[in-house]
Parts: C-alpha cells; sequence; structure tokens
C-alpha cells in the first residue's frame, strides 16, 4: 500500500502540537507531576483498553483463526529482534553499569501504545487498530515482567497476578477474543466505547509533553552516547526490521504497522519503572526525550525509506 509522505509529517506535527501544549502546560504549573499521573492512570486503565476494544467491536473479520495467531507469532518475532539487539547495543556504545539496564530497556521497548496508537492510527486509519494491539498485547505482558528484570535484574520478582490482570492485557486478550468470535454488542455499547477510546489520542501526547517538562534538558546533552543509539533504535532498527519481516510477511499491512511500530521512540514508561526499580531513571528521561524529538523526522524518513526499498 502506498503511503502519504507529506500526510505523515503533518499528522506527526498535528501530534507533536498537542504534545507541546502538554509541555507548556507543565511549565505553566497546570498538567502538575501529580495531574500527568493520573491522567496517565486514566488512559491506562479506561481511554486505551477502551480504544483497543474500540478497534475490533462490530468490524467484520477477515482473517481466520490461525492467520491471527500467525500474526502474534509476528510481532514475538519483532520483540525478539528487539532483545538481541538491546544486548548487542550497550557492548557496541560501550554502556557502562549501572546504565545498561536501561539501555537494554529502552532498544526493546518503543512507545508502542501512548504514541505508537495515535500515529498508526494518523498514517493508516484506525482498521491498522487492530495490528497495533497485537503489539501491545506481547508489550503489556514483557514490558513488566522481563522489562523490569532487564531493568532491576533477577531479584525482581512478579506473580502471574500482576502479569495478566493489568487493564491494557486484559482490553487487549478481550479484543482479540471479540474480533476472532465475532461477538455482536449494542450501538449504544460500541458509541461509548468509541468515544471513550478516542480519548487517548489528545491525551496521550498532552501525558508525554507533560512528562518531558519534568526532564532537565541539560542533562540530554550531557550524554553522548545517547546520540548514536537514538540514531540505530529511531531509523536502523525499525529498517532491520523490515528486511527482516518482508523474508516471510505477505500482509503489507502487518508488515509496515510492525516497523512503524519499531520506529516510535523510547517507551515513556521507562523512567517510572526505573524510579520503582532502582533502575538509572536519569539514562532513561534522557533516553525518552532526545528520541522523541528525533522521531518527528525519522518517523517520516523511514516510512518513505520503506516505501522506496518495497
Amino acid at each position: 500500500m502506498t503511503i502519504d509522505i507529506a500526510a505523515v509529517f503533518q499528522q506527526l506535527i498535528i501530534l507533536f502540537l498537542v504534545m507541546a501544549v502538554g509541555y507548556i502546560g507543565n511549565k505553566a504549573g497546570v498538567l502538575t507531576p501529580e495531574l500527568t499521573r493520573g491522567f496517565s492512570r486514566l488512559v491506562l486503565t479506561v481511554t486505551m483498553p477502551a480504544m483497543l476494544l474500540a478497534s475490533v467491536i462490530n468490524v467484520k473479520s477477515d482473517k481466520s483463526t490461525g492467520e491471527v495467531l500467525l500474526l502474534l507469532g509476528i510481532t514475538l518475532a519483532v520483540y525478539a529482534i528487539l532483545t538481541v539487539l538491546g544486548f548487542l547495543l550497550p557492548v557496541l556504545l560501550r554502556v557502562r553499569q549501572p546504565q545498561v539496564g536501561a539501555y537494554r530497556y529502552m532498544t526493546v521497548f518503543t512507545n508502542a501504545a501512548f504514541m505508537g496508537f495515535p500515529v498508526i492510527t494518523a498514517i493508516f486509519g484506525e482498521e491498522a487498530l487492530f495490528y497495533a494491539m497485537l503489539f501491545q498485547l506481547p508489550f503489556n505482558m514483557l514490558a513488566y515482567t522481563f522489562g523490569i528484570w532487564l531493568i532491576a535484574g533477577k531479584e525482581t520478582k512478579l506473580s502471574a497476578k500482576q502479569i495478566l490482570l493489568n487493564p491494557g492485557c486484559l482490553a487487549a486478550v478481550a479484543a482479540l477474543i471479540i474480533y476472532l468470535l465475532q461477538i455482536p454488542f449494542p450501538s449504544a455499547v460500541e458509541g461509548t466505547v468509541d468515544l471513550l477510546g478516542r480519548i487517548t489520542t489528545p491525551a496521550s501526547m498532552l501525558i508525554i509533553g507533560a512528562t518531558l517538562g519534568n526532564m532537565p534538558i541539560k542533562q540530554v546533552f550531557n550524554k553522548w552516547r545517547l546520540y548514536p543509539f537514538a540514531v540505530i533504535t529511531n531509523i536502523a532498527v525499525p529498517l532491520l526490521v523490515y528486511f527482516v519481516l518482508r523474508l516471510f510477511v505477505t500482509d503489507q499491512m502487518m508488515l509496515q504497522v510492525a516497523v512503524v511500530i519499531a520506529a516510535m521512540p523510547v517507551a515513556t514508561n521507562s523512567t517510572m519503572i526505573c524510579h520503582k526499580y532502582g533502575g538509572d531513571a536519569e539514562t532513561t528521561s534522557a533516553g525518552v526525550f532526545l528520541s522523541t524529538a528525533l522521531s518527528i523526522g525519522t518517523i517520516p524518513l523511514v516510512v518513505w525509506l520503506m516505501q522506496t526499498f518495497n
């Protein structure tokens, strides 16, 4: 499928302007850290699960169970590629302890939800949210298990209940079941879920902007390793994902969504996890800021290169 690069750039500009409003709101004392955390919980527990469900409710299935499971396997393959790179990049960049865990996490986990969902919707339309949801399912399970291990080490253990019973994971599983079984819903329920889900895009951008507003700009420029890291993860990594997946993925929508998800900046939850489990929160905060700032140019570049190589 052909993607209008100018339209991609225009949509990203819109999203970044909303993010800028969040940044200004933080600096003006409107979006305080407490309010931002509450807003984050609202998105994670209500609007984003609603967005996932809205993407599949009353949508006619055109894929078999086997095809969906294959697509889910492809998402796991992407995370496998990112995991390998997560262990290689700190070595290549000669990252020292205790920053190694932070760099590994930043490589594996991109901002697939807060920024990925709005960007995927802007580029491909709402029908592509199902593919993005398939990527979010492993993210929800891996980020708070394997991801915590990357940052905190083997000492940290989470129960199966903590892993599975979070709203994002539950909504992703429910959306998958609804899609496969074609479960019908009343129009009132569909409209309610859709309306709640539409809050996610502007709210996510406001949260990212407010989060960046809490980060001291100076700490970004003092960490030289983040510059090559951001270039590699924002451009080289998604292109590697593209060349690997194109060898066996025939679904062009799935392929392109996978590449765009891989091109997203560092996941914003990396800093929260570092704070909670003793990782290097300063490094992840700087990584989020730099990779997010660069992504306004690198995402259209990756999409253009993908179109060129196709």
